[in-house]
């Protein structure tokens, strides 16, 4: 792309212009919060004991940290936001963050549901791409192993990490549509990259 046709990143009016003076005060509050180390440390502790304890804290969360980051829980409660950031000419990115789980069963669940994100994200010129994390369709302590250390078990789990992987892979490439793999922590790296590097053949092959 010509440097001429790049979009002043500094012009804070255009990049803003879509919030009020409401919403940019309490983004400005949010990120001066979120700045203090000490502060966020607390913060995530009390969450994950209210978590722990099955304590509600959405009416909390939802309406500040997580307004600021997410259009919504899912596809249809996000339109409005959607409708709102392309009216402005900025399209979404369609994800859907599911990160921690543990069982085969929730592991399928996060993939089917990326697979509707692929699919409107497809279908619809509102959005850029759909992203995933490989995270949220695999256990954190698998894609952390050296591969050449796993045991049969873990063989069969990171089969069906493939398989999840190729299935939504598969579904953008017969979409037409644009998938991002997340990088996720450093540690994770090599078992992400590996599975990024196997799918481009659907790059290639599309």
């Amino acid at each position: 792309m010509n440097e001429k046709n790049l979009p002043d990143f500094g012009n804070t009016e255009l990049a803003f212009r879509h919030l009020s003076d409401k919403d940019l005060g309490r983004g400005r509050l949010l990120f001066e919060l979120l700045s203090r180390p000490w502060l966020v440390a607390v913060g995530s502790f009390m969450a994950k004991l209210a978590l722990a304890i099955r304590f509600p804290i959405s009416w909390a969360v939802k309406p500040t940290v997580y307004a600021q980051f997410c259009g919504g829980e899912h596809i249809a409660e996000s339109e409005a936001t959607i409708a709102m950031l392309y009216k402005h000419n900025v399209r979404t990115i369609l994800d859907y963050s599911a990160e921690g789980v543990d069982s085969e069963k929730e592991l399928d669940i996060t993939c089917s549901e990326i697979l509707k994100t692929v699919e409107a994200a497809s279908e619809d010129p509102r959005h850029a791409f759909a992203v995933f994390k490989p995270s949220g369709l695999s256990t954190n302590g698998l894609l952390a192993k050296d591969k050449s250390k796993f045991s049969q078990t873990d063989q069969e789990a990171w089969s069906r990490v493939e398989r999840r992987v190729r299935s939504i892979c598969a579904a953008t490439a017969e979409a037409g549509g644009r998938v991002l793999i997340d990088a996720e922590e450093t540690w994770l790296q090599d078992s992400i990259d590996e599975l990024a590097e196997d799918m481009m053949s659907f790059s290639i092959s599309s």
